[in-house]
This record gives C-alpha cells, structure tokens and sequence, in this order.
C-alpha cells in the first residue's frame, strides 16, 4: 500500500530479462490494473509491459514477473512547479536503460499528470 513510488517490473524467461519501469500514486491499485492487463485480452495494449507479457503468452513461453520499488517521490508541487514523481520515471528511463529496456522513448515528451488537480477546472468550492 505505497503511494508516489517510481517501481520496476523484471520479466524473467529461461534465456532473458526484461525491465520495465513506471511509476503510481497509488502502487495497490497500479499493480492491480497492471495484472488485470495480463488477464484480458482486450487490454493487452495498455502498456509496453503488457504487450510483452502477451507476446510471451502467445508464444506459449513461461516467464516470472517480479516488482520493486526503485524509489518514493513526491507529486507535483504547486510552489515549486516541479512533479518528482514524473523526474525520477524519466531520470531511470534516460540513465539507467537497464532498468527501463521494455519502456518506450515516447513516454519521455508527456506532461505531468499529476499538476491537473491544480488547474481552475477542477477546482471545486466546498
């Protein structure tokens, strides 16, 4: 039951390993979503780790999925603009490609999500 972490998942076949790195404010629920990706085909889209993993499934290999967490950040900070959640994904995709080979360059140009709840949109008066 974490929250603001950056995690790694390692898939694991009889000859290779594969990471992939990605990041939740609420790990429980991502973990959740990630294995339901596993399960239903209609999801197996989703995410890069989930197109692998039905790859392996479609090739009929065996493989072992374990998690970690690489580091725990805070989200996006109205004070100082910055979102360290976002940084710290992006810094071990950069840096550290062994951690990240599943992930994709693309994910590195998208905007922190996080900074949403502070825009006038969703601003609610209670």
């Amino acid at each position: 039951m974490q929250e603001n972490v950056v995690y790694q998942a390692s898939v694991t076949t009889e000859k290779t390993t594969e990471n992939y790195v990605g990041f939740a404010s609420n790990f429980k629920e991502r973990y959740r979503n990630h294995h339901t990706s596993f399960r239903h085909p209609n999801k197996r889209n989703e995410t890069e780790l989930s197109k692998y993993i039905w790859k392996l499934k479609d090739q009929k290999k065996p493989f072992r999925v374990q998690w970690r967490v690489l580091r725990t950040c805070q989200p996006y900070n109205n004070v100082s603009k910055k979102c360290n959640l976002c940084l710290q994904e992006k810094y071990f995709i950069i840096f550290r490609k062994d951690l990240g080979s599943l992930n994709k360059r693309n994910e590195l140009a998208s905007s922190c999500r996080h900074r949403n709840r502070f825009t006038l949109k969703f601003f609610r008066i209670t």
